[in-house]
């Protein structure tokens, strides 16, 4: 079998005792992602009481997400960070379309700055993270981190008179497999689970990627041995890119949609300094597209990092190694990707669907739903986590209005579905129809007609390109 890595808690991070039963918060949050972090922002910079719950010890340091939007940008800036993050990332200028053996073509204009003064930026998901998190805490927010909730109910009291939710939380670490979460010590081992009071809670939680592991009880407290390194060849761990949001199970909302059968295989890989630009990889996005279904796409993210992504169907997780990726950019990428390595993250494969929940709030309007627990699909289009940011910004400052007495829960928080669930319907159906496009395998005639097409279109955009999204 695999080594087994052991995970210290105190490597880069800090987890707080459970709160004591019955302690009250004006807001709590599930999930401390870029969402969560989001809306916890929003909170804490006007003065709300707000504290996010994850399973995490510590911020991610991977993701899926490769793109910042400008809109993403202009809510980031509303809470200090957006320009910041645009400054680490590189502008996505073009993108270049490949398939058969050769490159079809460019599209160009991606960097337009005709409707904001941002641009489609190649950050990582985890940048992003890192900035919001510091500012957060920076703002005097709070995580408990080694926690997750488990269930979420209201009282029938309107929101304006009163009412107010309980979260039931309990002890719980999330570490990225195989490694294993260590016990934990008495001090925080001692309460396991609490209950909060809040007058609202927001599930930001719709991505937990792997099953997770309760700690241990207080009463098996065995020495950690020193941490492991990682094992140099380990096969790729499968995620699941919608998995259950506890708050959303807690309220009995559905969740419609339909699977793909395609996979994905994830890995970030640091080229060698200056091979980058003598190869014509220096910046943009470069799309693979084949008659069998399967795509490759490169993302050229901060510094000399590229995020890569291989999609097919019928993958299995063993097989996702550096090797399997190799051989796959060997084959399908015209020139093939340049191997002049000098890092290669543990690959990871992760599974899509397409899906939308079907309210994005509790019947009595106070708990609500935001980024991957209201809706998944996809990342065709690079709008997941930007639909999930801005879901944050519209959702934030209203609570934090009707927190604060300044505007009516009964008349502004039902605003918040109306607006943002028809962006998501669009968003989904739209990437569902790109998606499908990209991913159905094709005849030989058929797929050098699409070809010729591709060619074809790529020649009549005006100068300038498409308008920032």
């Amino acid at each position: 079998g695999r080594p087994i890595v052991i995970i210290m808690v105190d490597s880069g991070s800090h987890v707080d005792p459970l709160p004591e039963p019955g302690t009250e918060y004006d807001v709590v949050v599930s999930g401390a992602g870029p969402v969560g972090l989001m809306i916890g922002c929003y909170m804490q910079s006007q003065g709300v009481r707000c504290v996010l719950i994850d399973p995490h010890l510590k911020n991610g340091d991977g993701s899926k997400a490769a793109v910042t939007m400008p809109r993403s940008f202009e809510m980031l800036e509303r809470v200090g960070v957006g320009t910041a993050i645009a400054d680490v990332g590189r502008p996505a200028g073009l993108a270049r379309l490949g398939s058969n053996g050769g490159w079809l073509g460019k599209i160009t204009g991606f960097t337009s700055a005709r409707l904001s003064q941002y641009v489609p930026t190649a950050v990582g998901q985890n940048i992003v993270e890192a900035h919001l998190c510091a500012r957060y805490l920076e703002l005097g927010g709070k995580i408990l981190r080694a926690a997750r909730v488990t269930g979420v109910s209201e009282d029938d009291t309107a929101a304006d008179e009163g009412g107010r939710c309980t979260v039931a939380v309990e002890r719980y670490v999330y570490v990225r497999p195989p490694a294993q979460a260590p016990p934990l010590p008495p001090a925080l081992a001692a309460l396991t689970s609490t209950s909060l009071s809040a007058r609202f809670a927001v599930g930001a939680d719709g991505k937990q990627v792997h099953a997770l592991a309760p700690a241990p009880p207080p009463s098996l407290p065995p020495p950690l041995p020193p941490p492991l390194p990682p094992p140099p060849a380990l096969g790729a761990v499968p995620l699941s890119s919608c998995a259950q949001s506890m708050v959303r199970e807690s309220l009995g909302l559905g969740y419609e949609g339909h699977e793909y059968a395609q996979s994905f295989f994830l890995a970030d890989v640091e080229l060698e300094e200056g091979v980058a630009e003598a190869t014509g990889w220096e910046r943009g996005l470069h799309a693979v597209i084949e008659a069998d279904g399967a795509f490759l796409l490169f993302i050229r993210l901060q510094g000399n990092v590229f995020r890569t992504y291989y999609c097919a169907a019928g993958m299995e997780p063993e097989q996702c190694t550096q090797e399997f990726l190799k051989e796959r950019w060997a084959a399908k990428v015209p020139g093939g990707f340049p191997l002049k390595i000098t890092r290669f993250e543990a690959p990871s494969t992760f599974s899509v669907s397409c899906r939308l929940v079907t309210h994005y709030a509790s019947p009595h309007g106070k708990v609500f739903l935001a980024g991957d627990a209201a809706h998944c699909h996809s990342p065709a289009g690079g709008q997941g986590m930007n639909t999930g940011l801005q879901d944050a910004a519209n959702l934030g400052w209203k609570l934090a209005a009707v927190v604060k007495g300044e505007a009516s829960a009964a008349k502004l928080l039902p605003t918040y579905e109306a607006e943002r669930r028809p962006v998501a319907q669009w968003v989904l159906s739209t990437t569902d129809k790109t998606f499908a496009g990209i991913t159905t395998a094709s005849s030989p005639a058929l797929a050098v007609a699409r070809n010729w097409l591709i060619k074809t279109v790529l020649w009549l955009p005006p100068p300038g390109g498409p308008p920032p999204a």
